[in-house]
């Protein structure tokens, strides 16, 4: 009997240790996902108020290429912090789901430009709905789409109309996003050669996430971008 209730003691005192353990383990999980979302938020409240800063610079520069210029980057600069915004409000602090954020930050883009009521972006799914994408892809991906839209929008369409298709799909963690207008179409000479900051970046960005991108000419411009989606 002395044996059985040595044994049930330690028993006892052992769940106790194990449950202090899960208790310290949770608060310190807890605390780190709660450092996480205040970095996000952070990250996002000082991305804003740089662009707020450099907009209040284009507000008062009449030089305008210089205004274009800071355009660019405010709207780079956006890019980035739509990211950390969607991270912050979700609550999903390593990964961002797919399809809401390439809709949301193309719409973002879209709405950056006064001259756009009539230029329409459509967008399609297959197999992303419910893709999340690790962050470590999810901002060059965002910077990547809003080099391709913003280049679309300001010289796609000389008549400030058409519609810009956006398409992204996943199959077996190999995913693929597609931006297609209707526009004027490109020089697809002048694209290869080009060494625009706009094309560098498309460059290094598709580099950094092992990517293969194209540009073809077929009633308008088509970009295409291809990567592996690791788990």
């Amino acid at each position: 009997y002395r044996e059985a209730q040595k044994h049930s003691e330690e028993l006892e005192a052992t769940n106790q240790t194990i449950q202090q353990q899960n208790q310290i383990i949770q608060k310190s999980l807890q605390e780190k996902e709660m450092l996480i979302k205040e970095i996000h938020h952070r990250v996002k409240n000082n991305l804003q108020i740089i662009n707020s800063i450099i907009r209040l610079h284009m507000s008062k520069e009449n030089n305008e290429k210089l205004q274009t210029l800071l355009s660019e980057i405010s709207t780079r600069i956006q890019s980035i912090a739509i990211t950390h915004q969607m991270l912050y409000k979700k609550e999903q602090f390593l990964e961002i789901n797919a399809a809401e954020y390439i809709k949301y930050l193309c719409q973002q883009i879209k709405n950056a430009f006064s001259n756009n009521s009539n230029i329409e972006m459509k967008f399609s799914f297959n197999n992303a709905e419910q893709q999340q994408l690790p962050l470590d892809i999810a901002i060059p991906l965002g910077l990547i789409c809003s080099e391709v839209i913003t280049n679309a929008i300001k010289y796609a369409f000389p008549n400030q109309s058409g519609n810009i298709y956006i398409h992204f799909e996943c199959q077996n963690h190999q995913c693929q996003l597609t931006i297609k207008d209707n526009g004027i179409g490109i020089d697809l000479e002048k694209i290869k050669h080009s060494d625009t900051l706009g094309m560098e970046l498309i460059k290094l960005l598709s580099e950094q996430i092992d990517a293969q991108y194209s540009f073809k000419v077929d009633n308008g411009t088509i970009f295409e971008l291809i990567f592996q989606k690791h788990t």
